[in-house]
This record gives C-alpha cells, structure tokens and sequence, in this order.
C-alpha cells in the first residue's frame, strides 16, 4: 500500500513527539536522581498513635542519619522501614520519595486488645501476643490486667499464658466483657476477676477451660446469688464445682 504525502507527515510527526517525551522523561528522571533530600514528612494511619512524629523523627536521626541533604536515590528506603518496624509499637511502615525533595514515612501501630500492669511497669498486649510499652500521650481503653503478670518463669510459659488470656478476652466480648470491671493475678498465678457489681471476687485460676468456667459463673447468678448469702469469694477453677465462702 502508497503511503501519501500527509500519511508520511504524520508519522514523521509522531515519531517526533515520541522522542521529545522520551527525552523529556529522562532529563525529569536525571534531574529527579540529582535532587537532594530537603526534609522529612510523618504520617500515620488512622488508629490509636504510640509514637509521636518527634519520636518517629528521633529514631531516623538516630539510626538514619544523614538523610537531609542526600540524594534521593541515595536513600535506603527498606533501611529506613525496618529500622522503624524494629520500634515494637509500630505494625507496619512505608517510607518513599517524593519529586519536591521529602522523605516521607508513613506509620500504621498496632491495636492493643489488652493491657498488662505489674507495680509501675506496664505493657499493651496486641493479637499477635507482642508486647510493646504504654505511652503517656495514649491511653488505650482496654481490659487491664494486674498484679504478677505475666507468670511463670520461663519465655515459652509467659507467652502461652499470654495467648489463653487473649482468648480468654475473645470469650469474654461476647456478653462478659462489661460485666466484668478488673482482672488481677494473684501470687500464685490465679486469676481473679472483679465484677462492676457486687462484692464477689470469682477466682477463675488459669485462662483456659473458659466457656466452662463462665458457665459456671453464670449458674452462680442465676441460683445462688438470689439466694441472699454474702459470698465474697467464689472459686470456679474447679470442673462442676461453685465454692463460695
């Protein structure tokens, strides 16, 4: 087929804007390659914030630096995200570059489910069982859970207990939850549960066996609590039994 005149025009025409894109696109790539990094911008994800942005911008001084005055594509981003994913209260970071000169970091952090007090230390607990520690600018409302917590003396002990409470707490969202307004560990790693009402002190021992165990606690409410008796400590560690003093 005879390509005319003004086919030929045209498709000189395009090849010719084809490379001035081609080229415009490479001098805006090596221009972007020679710009140097000019700040540092601090986002989060919606949700509760353990670390403040001076926080966030202390770790990377700390740990990153000199980044300020460095060429963009100088920049360790995966450094820079696992130097902040090491930050216990922080799920997940991204970190990238943008065309006007900024590292910008974004912080996603984990959602406490529970939270662990032992004399003046205490932690938050999150889904996955990893502990990272409280913050005065964050209060969390969730379950709290005192006195000699976690027990037991060895890692692989404290973690599983950990898990049965988290379970236990699952359980407990389905009606238990708001009646129950404080859980403590006694000495010898007993569980002690604190009603909003009342003055029984129901002593659940070890987080495990719970759907029975709150069956027990609500055969407790429905036939004996009527019966007027002042009991005050009610230990339901034991199966089939409801001993009330």
């Amino acid at each position: 087929m005879k390509l005319s005149r003004r086919h030929i025009l045209s498709l000189f025409a395009l090849a010719a804007l084809l490379t001035a894109m081609v080229a415009t696109a490479s001098l805006a790539a090596a221009d972007r390659r020679m710009r140097t990094c000019e700040g540092l911008r601090v986002s989060f994800a919606p949700g509760p914030r353990f670390m403040s942005e001076g926080e966030v911008r202390s770790v990377l001084d700390k740990r990153c630096a000199p980044y300020i005055g460095q060429r963009l594509d100088s920049l360790q981003l995966y450094k820079i995200e696992n130097v902040l994913n090491l930050q216990s209260s922080i799920l997940r970071s991204e970190a990238w570059t943008t065309d006007d000169g900024y590292l910008n970091v974004r912080i996603t952090h984990r959602v406490p489910l529970a939270r662990f007090q032992k004399g003046d230390d205490g932690f938050y607990v999150d889904r996955d069982g990893v502990f990272f520690p409280l913050n005065a600018s964050c209060s969390a409302d969730v379950p709290v859970i005192d006195g000699n917590v976690p027990p037991g003396r060895d890692e692989t002990t404290r973690g599983e207990w950990v898990r049965d409470v988290l379970n236990m707490l699952a359980f407990m969202d389905r009606g238990w939850a708001e009646r129950i307004v404080q859980m403590h560990v006694d000495s010898r790693g007993d569980l002690i549960l604190i009603p909003r009402e009342g003055n029984e002190r129901f002593i659940f021992g070890q987080p495990r066996g719970v759907e029975a165990k709150f069956s027990r606690m609500e055969d407790y409410y429905r036939y004996i609590r009527p019966t007027g008796k002042n009991y005050t400590s009610v230990n339901l560690k034991y199966d089939g039994q409801v001993i009330c003093k």
